[in-house]
């Protein structure tokens, strides 16, 4: 019987091959890129979260101060108009919508069975506001009389009289409108969830041009659902950069030039218009200002807690937070500065440019200079080309040299000129896990709330037989309905309710609402986690300094961590 060498024979007199066993290998070594992957353990720290949860809270709280200021002044449909139509259809669609409303508020009042004055129909239909109060007054009343009057009413009956008086005041709402933050903020977060549908619809081959009738193509190009399949505008298309160009681009300019109070409306005087101009940029500056330090002094913890760690040191609170004051003038001013570079280019050549209107002379004075000019769109064309992949990286800069804004936007800018297309990959890369990383944490709050609400509904509900007091629902149903993935706020009958029933629901809101915006919370979490993975990576692959090599760490840390990290890629053991 034969037995199986444990070493293999000698090859031309020279010693066999020793045999290693692969025991460990360091991935982020081999695959520098799944330094990424660490992303989403770092975004889901307490400390990350509860800073985006704080930026969220006060910018969702300045955005309802705005609403209550303004009242109801978008109506459905208006902000893919100003995005997708010319600027003339959008100012008819505005005359057009506050016309019609004025209508349906009128039709509302004969059809809602409460009797009104003349003066209640020519003032209420002008006046969104108090025309909302008076109608949800005279539905609740004509709801509960109606529940008084049969008092025997089954909780089937009862289900049916609830369920009318909420689709009443949906109609309400929808006819009325909503605030300006709430606009933009339903306009975002449908943006962001059809983002999250494009990044994750399998990449097809589609032939990119207008196809004509025999159904082929012309200007043939590949895509796979990164940019549009047709020849149209960038925005508003169904690809994943026309949805990011909807949200960081369509929705915020919207905000700032395209909110109805910028354009006259009918009755309204010169004078007026000028005063509701004044007021509203006013109070959208100070939106905007109070928006821009939460989302800086967020960034800054995020992005110095996510550094600290990559260089293996712990990150303690009360270190973030002087960190984050000390430079948060840089961290609010760094993003600023390429705008205002940009806007004050254009100025310059505008100013330029005025000698061009002069008869005869401007022509050829505009012909002679043409390439002062062409110098000062080369100029803009650098600055946009290292917005849109610099912009990204200026706050992981910030955070890991401890530098200044204007060393944050040379380098930021830099390293996308040094390494353009592995920048985009990263980039790339990183949506795609977050995409994938935040529809695990919206289905894990899913799985959180569909279980308290199961567990805690058989004994508020006394399984099925304790009902609210009017709306013939369960107890726990009146004041909270059951979630459904993918809409975890569901709508809340408000006006069904007794006076309990109202106090308790608005306590259970602002807890939902917490628990719910911990969806947001993460999405700003790992942006700046991830980002600042990327920035480590680009920034190793163009200047060769580790990612451990964070500024502001003494030098004894500094050695003590690298010599700790400095493992060789694999760990092998001879086998005798």
């Amino acid at each position: 019987m034969s037995s199986v060498p444990s070493r293999p024979p000698a090859i031309n007199d020279q010693p066999p091959p020793r045999q290693y066993v692969l025991r460990f290998a360091q991935w982020e070594s081999i695959f520098e890129f799944s330094r990424i992957f660490r992303s989403f353990r770092q975004a889901i720290q307490p400390t990350c979260l509860l800073a985006a949860l704080a930026a969220i809270t006060i910018i969702y709280t300045s955005g309802r101060l705005l609403d209550l200021v303004w009242g109801p002044q978008v109506l459905p449909g208006e902000i893919t108009a100003y995005v997708s139509a010319p600027q003339s259809y959008y100012r008819q669609l505005l005359q057009s919508n506050r016309n019609a409303r004025v209508a349906q508020l009128s039709e509302l009042m004969e059809t809602c069975g409460e009797p009104f004055s003349l003066a209640d129909y020519k003032t209420l239909p002008t006046s969104p506001r108090l025309a909302y109060a008076r109608l949800c007054s005279a539905y609740e009343k004509n709801y509960f009389s109606r529940l008084q009057a049969a008092p025997r009413m089954s909780a089937a009956e009862r289900r049916i009289a609830t369920g009318r008086l909420q689709s009443k005041m949906r109609v309400l709402r929808q006819t009325v409108g909503t605030g300006i933050f709430a606009g933009f903020l339903r306009y975002e977060t449908r943006r962001f969830s059809v983002l999250c549908a494009n990044t994750l619809r399998p990449l097809t081959i589609v032939p990119a041009g207008n196809r004509g009738t025999a159904g082929f193509a012309s200007n043939l190009a590949i895509t796979g659902n990164l940019l549009p399949a047709q020849r149209r505008s960038m925005l508003t298309s169904p690809s994943v950069v026309g949805s990011i160009a909807d949200m960081v681009w369509a929705g915020p300019v919207w905000l700032v030039a395209g909110a109805p109070p910028l354009y006259r409306m009918p009755g309204e005087t010169g004078l007026s218009l000028w005063l509701h101009r004044g007021a509203y940029v006013l109070s959208i500056g100070a939106f905007l200002v109070i928006s821009l330090i939460a989302i800086a002094l967020a960034g800054a913890v995020i992005s110095r807690r996510a550094m600290l760690t990559s260089a293996g040191r712990p990150a303690d609170w009360p270190v973030l937070w002087r960190f984050a004051r000390r430079k948060l003038f840089t961290f609010i001013l760094t993003p600023l500065l390429p705008f205002l570079t940009i806007l004050g280019t254009g100025l310059v050549l505008t100013l330029l440019a005025l000698p061009g209107a002069i008869p005869f002379l401007g022509e050829i004075f505009i012909g002679v200079f043409f390439v002062l000019f062409l110098l000062g769109g080369f100029l803009v064309m650098l600055m946009l080309l290292g917005l849109l992949g610099g912009f990204m990286l200026m706050y992981p800069t910030i955070a890991a040299e401890d530098s200044d804004s204007f060393d944050a936007i040379s380098r930021s800018f830099s390293y996308v000129y040094a390494a353009p297309w592995r920048l985009a990959f990263y980039s790339l890369l990183g949506l795609v896990y977050g995409v994938i990383t935040n529809l695990f944490v919206s289905f894990a709050l899913f799985l959180l709330l569909a279980a308290t609400h199961l567990f805690l509904g058989w004994g508020m509900n006394l399984f099925g037989h304790v009902h609210g007091w009017y709306s013939g629902e369960g107890k726990l149903d009146t004041i909270w309905p059951a979630p459904v993935f993918g809409h975890l706020s569901p709508h809340i009958n408000w006006w069904a309710m007794s006076g309990s029933e109202f106090l308790g629901a608005q306590a259970l809101y602002f807890w939902l609402f917490l628990t719910i915006s911990l969806i947001g919370a993460y999405t700003i979490s790992y942006f700046f986690c991830a980002n600042s993975a990327i920035y480590l990576l680009i920034r190793r692959h163009v200047d060769g300094q580790p990612p451990e090599d964070i500024a502001d760490i003494p030098a004894a840390t500094q050695a003590v961590v690298q010599s700790s990290l400095a493992t060789p890629t694999t760990a092998a053991t001879p086998s005798s």
